[in-house]
């Protein structure tokens, strides 16, 4: 008999001496299980008090050196937009490396956060108007950095991500979206992709082909397991 898996924390949390593995609705109470397919749904080490890190493997004083690194990254990575010229390859990479340091939400504090999210503005603000930005490649780039940045905001050591944060992130998305429907041609297929916790389209019509035009979420992993269609 075939059944569905549930998510597991990162390495197992070590052990029961260094952490134990927690699973949080999307209001953050405790549950029994999450399911791989539920996005509502999210596991995470809750490490003893002398440890930190995704898996509770780092000594705490090292986990905290790592996360002040991260912030101070952040900050450094924001500070470039002023000085350097904003050119595809150059925004592209800025945004790579900006998800590499919210990759463990552990070491993400309120302060990275908040200069990531500002950062992310700034990186698609510079990148307004560029019909580069749209092509498949780089569009599934640009929404699996705004994916990264929101769940490092449900899930970050603090999981105290301010409206401040919430705004930023919102903002990107508007950016993001925008700019690909400004270089889109009229009734052409809508642009499309989704990751783990967001789902994207972009696409023109007009007011007297929108009701016989039907416009399709893409897919989420859990609309796919629960067979849902979101139109």
């Amino acid at each position: 008999v075939c059944s569905e898996g549930m998510q597991r924390c990162s390495g197992d949390c070590t052990s029961a001496e260094h952490g134990l593995c927690v699973p949080r609705d999307y209001n953050g109470n405790v549950v029994a299980n999450c399911s791989l397919s539920d996005y509502y749904c999210h596991v995470a080490c809750e490490c003893a008090e002398n440890y930190g890190g995704n898996d509770c493997s780092v000594d705490i004083d090292v986990s905290t050196a790592y996360a002040e690194a991260r912030t101070q990254l952040a900050s450094d990575l924001l500070a470039t937009t002023h000085i350097q010229e904003a050119d595809d390859t150059t925004v592209l990479s800025h945004i790579g490396l900006l998800e590499g340091i919210l990759r463990v939400p552990n070491q993400v504090t309120h302060d990275t956060l908040l200069t990531c999210s500002a950062a992310l503005e700034v990186f698609l603000t510079q990148a307004s108007g560029r019909s580069t930005m749209c092509t498949s490649a780089n569009y599934n780039f640009l929404v699996g950095a705004l994916s990264v940045l929101l769940n490092s905001a449900r899930t970050a050591a603090v999981t105290v991500a301010t409206e401040e944060v919430h705004t930023s992130i919102y903002t990107s998305m508007q950016l993001l979206t925008e700019n690909c429907q400004d270089n889109a041609a009229f009734r052409e297929d809508g642009l499309g992709l989704y990751a783990t916790n967001l789902r994207i389209i972009t696409g023109i019509t007009s007011v007297d082909a929108f009701p016989s035009q039907e416009f399709v979420l893409p897919q989420s992993m859990y609309d796919y397991y629960t067979g849902s269609r979101v139109p």
